[in-house]
Formats: C-alpha cells, sequence, structure tokens
C-alpha cells in the first residue's frame, strides 16, 4: 500500500523520496522452475528455466501459472522446435490489498527433444513482478512431461509486516535521514503503515511504536528542516477521542517526550522533538487515480494531497486547512466522522493536538486543524504547521547559502554575500504574508572560522478562532 500511497502523491506532482525497507535478504527468496522428466523430490540437472520473485510476499497461493504453445518454429538448422508462453496472474483481491490483476508473461522456445535447445534456457533467471509466497506447488502441463514447481521458502524468509517495523525500529535507517546534504526532504512519513497505538512489544517489553515515533520526531528535529507526519492505527473499535487520550498521554513514551533532542551534535541547543511532528485523524476512503478505484489510507495522505494542491499555486507557508486550502481531493467517506464538538476538543490550547478532518457543510470534506505535536500550555509559534513549515524553508535557504561560502574568507563581503543569498527569499515571505518582517544579526563568535548569527522571524499567525459580538440597541444594531 505504500507504494499507492506514493505513486497518488507523484502523480499530483509533489516529490517523493520513497526509502525502501525491504532487506536484501528477503529479495527472490522465492523460486519457479521448469522441468523436463521432472522426479517428485529432486532438483536434477534437466532443470531448464527458473524464475524467481521480484518482491516475494504472503500472496502466493492465489497466483495462476499456465503454460501455453504455438506453432512450431524452425532454428537455422532446420531443426524443429514450440514457442511457449508462460503467464502468471494474481487475481484482484481488495481484502488482501491487491486492487487489480498483476500479470506477467514470459514467452521462450525450445525443443524438449533436443539438448541443445535446452542449453539455450537452461539457468536463465527471469522475474515476475507479483508477490510471491513460496508454497510447495506442482502443476503439470500433459504436454511432452513439462512441470512447473516452486520451491519452499521458510517463513522467517517471508517479508511480511512485522518485518517492516522491525526494520523502523532500527535507528540507524532514521539516522540516515538526518543528513541534509545527501537528503533534501520536508516530511517524514511510514507510507500508510500505523506508527502510533501500534500493538506489539519487542523483547524489552517497550511496545514498538514508542521507538518508531521517537525515532521519527527525533531525526525530524535534528534535521530541523522537516516535519514527522504519524499515523495512528486505523482502529475502529476505538474512538478518535479515546486516540487524543492516548496522545496527550505522550510524557510517558520512551524516546518521544525528551526535551534534551540535541540539534546539530551541540550540547547546548536542545530542543522538545515534538514541536518538528503532526498528526492528523481519521483514516479515509480515497478514489486512487492510479488503480482506478477505491483504496483506504490514512490521514497524513489527506494532508500530503491537499498540500500538492494548494502549492500549485499558494506559497508553502500557507495553513493547509479550512475550506480554501484544506479541502481533501477523491476523499469518498470517512472511516471515523468526527463531529464538530470532538474536533474542537481535540485541538485543545493546552496538551497536544490532532487535527481532524471533518465535514464542514455545505463544502466537504477539510482538515479542520493547524497544529504540530508540541505540548501547548497556550499556544506559542512552535503550536502551528505552517508557521513549521515557513521555518524549515528558511532554514533550507540558510543552509544551502551557508554551503556555498563555507571555506570563503571571513571579511566583511562574505556577510554581505551571505545575506544576499537568503534576504530574497525572506522578502518574498514578507510581500506573501507569511512574515511581518525580519532580523538578521551577526554575533561575535568565540569560536575559531566560524560564522554565527540569529535570524529572527516575525510571523503572520493564522486565525483559528472569531470572537464576534453583536449588540442591539433600541435604535440600531451594532456589530463589534
Amino acid at each position: 500500500k505504500s507504494y499507492i500511497y506514493a505513486a497518488e502523491l507523484l502523480k499530483n506532482c509533489l516529490h517523493v523520496i520513497f526509502e525502501r525497507f525491504m532487506p536484501t535478504s528477503f529479495i527472490n527468496t522465492w523460486t519457479a522452475v521448469l522441468k523436463n522428466d521432472y522426479v517428485i523430490g529432486t532438483i536434477d540437472s534437466n532443470t531448464h528455466f527458473n524464475i524467481k520473485a521480484k518482491f516475494p510476499g504472503e500472496l502466493g497461493k492465489d497466483i495462476k501459472v499456465t503454460l501455453t504453445s504455438s506453432e512450431y518454429l524452425k532454428n537455422t538448422q532446420g531443426a524443429v522446435g514450440k514457442k511457449y508462453k508462460l503467464d502468471a496472474v494474481l487475481p484482484k483481491n481488495v481484502e488482501k490489498g491487491i486492487y487489480r490483476d498483476l500479470k506477467d508473461s514470459i514467452t521462450f522456445t525450445f525443443d524438449v527433444n533436443r539438448a541443445d535447445y535446452y542449453e539455450n534456457v537452461i539457468n536463465e533467471t527471469k522475474y515476475i513482478d507479483v508477490f510471491i509466497k513460496g508454497e510447495p506447488e506442482l502443476v503439470d502441463f500433459a504436454e511432452s512431461n513439462l512441470m512447473f514447481t516452486s520451491t519452499t521458502v521458510a517463513p522467517s524468509d517471508e517479508f511480511i509486516i512485522s518485518n517492516f517495523y522491525a526494520a523502523m525500529e532500527d535507528n540507524s535507517l532514521f539516522e540516515k535521514l538526518a543528513d541534509r546534504n545527501e537528503y533534501r526532504l520536508k516530511f517524514i512519513t511510514s507510507g500508510s503503515y500505523p506508527t502510533f497505538d501500534y500493538n506489539p512489544t519487542n523483547s524489552d517489553n517497550v511496545t514498538v511504536y514508542q521507538k518508531i515515533v521517537g525515532n521519527m520526531l527525533t531525526v525530524a528535529a535534528q534535521r530541523g528542516d522537516a516535519i514527522a507526519l504519524i499515523d495512528h492505527t486505523n482502529n475502529l473499535s476505538k474512538s478518535v477521542e479515546d486516540i487524543y487520550g492516548d496522545l496527550n498521554s505522550l510524557d510517558d513514551l520512551k524516546g518521544l517526550t525528551s526535551k534534551e533532542i540535541e540539534i546539530g551534535g551541540d550540547a547546548s541547543k536542545q530542543e522538545d522533538a515534538r514541536k518538528y511532528g503532526a498528526m492528523f485523524t481519521p483514516w479515509a476512503t480515497y478514489e486512487s487515480k492510479v488503480l482506478s478505484s477505491a483504496v483506504i489510507l490514512p490521514a497524513s495522505f489527506a494532508y500530503l494531497n491537499s498540500l500538492a494542491v494548494s502549492v500549485r499555486t499558494n506559497a508553502n507557508w500557507y495553513a493547509i486547512a479550512g475550506v480554501t486550502r484544506g479541502l481533501v481531493p477523491n476523499l469518498l467517506q470517512l472511516s471515523q466522522p468526527i463531529t464538530g464538538s470532538v474536533a474542537n476538543k481535540i485541538q485543545d490550547e493546552k496538551g497536544i493536538s490532532i487535527n481532524p478532518i471533518t465535514n464542514i457543510k455545505p463544502y466537504g470534506y477539510c482538515i479542520w486543524g493547524n497544529r504540530t505535536l508540541n505540548e501547548n500550555n497556550g499556544l506559542v509559534a512552535s503550536s502551528f504547521l505552517n508557521v513549521r513549515n515557513l521555518a524549515s524553508d528558511v532554514k533550507k535557504v540558510v543552509y544551502t547559502a551557508a554551503k556555498k561560502l563555507t571555506f570563503e574568507l571571513n571579511t566583511d563581503v562574505l556577510w554581505l554575500n551571505f545575506k544576499a543569498e537568503i534576504e530574497p527569499t525572506l522578502d518574498r515571505m514578507v510581500s506573501g504574508n507569511g512574515l511581518t518582517g525580519y532580523k538578521i544579526m551577526r554575533k561575535t563568535s568565540t569560536k575559531r572560522a566560524t560564522i554565527e548569527a540569529v535570524i529572527r522571524l516575525y510571523v503572520v499567525e493564522a486565525v483559528e478562532n472569531w470572537d464576534i459580538t453583536v449588540e442591539l440597541s433600541d435604535t440600531t444594531v451594532t456589530v463589534q
């Protein structure tokens, strides 16, 4: 499903870096062989054709394989052979996540009575781009004793969902994303797999999702220019209010609540990593452009989908919320409808907020929240997601400018050149209603070969509440 998640965003012109978690040891573990004079229980030298699964998985029992032959062919020496076609089909099964038939075909020729024909195909490997599980299967094609069989694969070699979570629990996979030189990214997601309120526990009896969410938020905070979008489990038996209750108990979660995340390896620069995360709710059914059918995806997809539409005409720092920019494209039905009272409850000005998707009549399904996972005690700049996005844009420009001017001579001209690199972006933010103003202040540095500076941003906040009083008097109606 993560392929669908990414493909839909790519189709909306949103750039996606897709990091594949499957370890190389899981690749090509399923093998099928086409044999002549097959002897049950043995793999003899008469194996003439090998087929390996490109992406092994759990759905191999559903795969249908057929072998058909066509007209006789002659080779250059006049010998006669047949043309064969091998078809593999994994039928559509929405419940198992297969949204259309997956097909692949291989065509080849050989004469079963001539060894020199075998030499043309022996040990040749072909890949069938479907998800296959290596269950033993024997199909007799009733033609020249040709048989098709698949080798057995141990369960430990299958790539199943627990392998994915085990990979995400490993810090090393996220640590490399912290490299801003290698990865230029703005949002980090798990690609349709829930990472919050996921139940399995590891050997330390610490819930897996505590470490995974902690890893995602930590790498976003260490980068300083990215947001971790956290998706909760699509548990229909659990209300959004219950999820919100769990969210506000994050102080008890290991690896998530530390307010001492070191930024850039500098112990003197520490922040609460939760300021670099956001969560949306609920899951929903979408009309997929890629599949031409319906698909259930998490709420982070709604945010990124709406963002993809908005950035075509709007600046990055506008809030993706409300009926103007928060309408969610292709959303058919929410998994859990959210009322206005619940939406307000999970957007409280104290504690941690979740951004709800709700039906705003007569406009339709909208994102109705613009908050980070900052633990609020009254709203501050880092409480707002669009402000965090604006700050991320500024940090990316500053990083690029600093890299460009590294190893230049430390003179007044260098400082002027640095400001010239970043001021056009800041000026656009002022004229584009992202900032009311800014200051770039150079500090006296106690470190050799180092320039220290502070860039102070005065942001324009998005309106979340209206407080209008209608006063009625004997002579007139006054609106204040």
